[in-house]
C-alpha cells in the first residue's frame, strides 16, 4: 500500500508589521498639529490607583476575580 505524503503548498508568509515607537519630538509635533487644527486637550484628574486599596476588602485573588466577573 502506498504511503500518503502531504506536500506543503507554497504560500506567502505574513510580513511582520513595522513597529511604532514615537520619540518626544514626534509627540510634541503631533500635539501642536492637533491643537492647531482645533483640538482640545483636557487633563484627567489623578485617581487613587493603589492596588492595595482595591484588594483589601476582598482578601483573596479569587474573590477579586468573582467581583470583576459579576
Amino acid at each position: 500500500m502506498a504511503e500518503l505524503t502531504f506536500k506543503r503548498r507554497p504560500g506567502r508568509r505574513r510580513k511582520k508589521g513595522i513597529s511604532f515607537n514615537p520619540n518626544k519630538e514626534f509627540l510634541d509635533n503631533a500635539k501642536k498639529e492637533f491643537m492647531k487644527n482645533g483640538g482640545k486637550v483636557t487633563k484627567i484628574p489623578p485617581v487613587d490607583s493603589e492596588l492595595t486599596t482595591y484588594i483589601k476588602p476582598y482578601r483573596s485573588p479569587a474573590a477579586i476575580d468573582l467581583s470583576i466577573l459579576d
